[in-house]
């Protein structure tokens, strides 16, 4: 992770913004008065698709469980 201060971030802008898109990077800005974080749209999709699975009623115990089962049983019940 990339830290920088606002003043940083604006001396570079468009470089950081090209940077974090073409690389994946992320970006902690320190603010006087806390933190922000600069992600590329391509990490924040990954994110929210995530998010979105997981808040799906059962899903994420589903995945908990399917991933603590052995692969040979997990394969006998795939259609």
């Amino acid at each position: 992770m990339i830290r920088m201060t606002p003043d940083e971030l604006l001396q570079n802008l468009g470089d950081t913004v090209n940077s974090t898109a073409m690389e994946n990077r992320t970006i902690l800005i320190e603010g006087s008065k806390g933190n922000a974080i600069m992600i590329s749209e391509e990490d924040w999709n990954s994110i929210n698709d995530i998010l979105q699975v997981v808040s799906m009623s059962g899903i994420a115990e589903s995945i908990r469980t399917g991933l603590q089962s052995e692969i040979d049983i997990t394969a006998e019940h795939i259609d």
